[in-house]
């Protein structure tokens, strides 16, 4: 049970809610199933990085343009 908690405790600091928790638990006997939700908890984590990535880009042309309109 400790390393339930210690997986589940890794999970949640990976930013996975408590569906894919259960949903990796669930098929604790399928570890192909396993390493399948953690890519896709994976590629959900990548897709809000770049996201957040072109967000900064957008921020740093207003600052750069309207610096150079002073």
């Amino acid at each position: 049970m400790e390393m339930d908690e210690g997986i589940v405790r890794n999970l949640e600091d990976a930013g996975c809610d408590r569906a894919t928790i259960a949903e990796f638990l669930g098929c604790a006997d399928d570890r192909r199933r396993q390493l399948s939700i953690l890519e896709r908890q994976r590629e959900r984590l990548l897709s809000r990085i770049h996201r957040e990535e072109r967000q900064i880009s957008c921020l740093d042309y207003l600052v750069r343009r309207m610096g150079r309109e002073r």
